[in-house]
């Protein structure tokens, strides 16, 4: 998207907890990589990779279930959940078969 497309709608006032936030966590996030030690740097931001992959896998199909719930009703539901649970059960059993013996 650019500029000229957002450009009727842009506020500049909007901006103004976005540039503060970068003001302040900026220099202050400069400032604190002498400080903290490399291996824990590496693993917070290992974390947040994790956290950012989790979430959205959390919450996309938490959603669509939400979706799926108000449109086919409770038993129908229910029967739907009952279904894909059984078809992925027989599925990592069939998997699990040829991993044990090799077929």
């Amino acid at each position: 998207m650019s500029l000229g497309t957002i450009r009727p709608t842009f506020k500049i006032q909007r901006c103004g907890p976005i540039i503060a936030g970068g003001a302040v966590g900026v220099p202050i996030g400069v400032a604190l990589l002498s400080y903290i030690e490399p291996s824990f740097f590496k693993l917070f931001v290992g974390l947040v990779r994790y956290f950012a992959l989790i979430v959205p896998a959390m919450l996309i199909p938490n959603a669509i279930g939400n979706k799926l719930y108000a449109r086919l009703g409770d038993e129908t539901f229910r029967k739907t959940v009952l279904l894909l649970l059984t078809v992925l059960s027989v599925a990592i059993a069939a998997n699990a078969g040829t991993i044990v013996f090799g077929k």
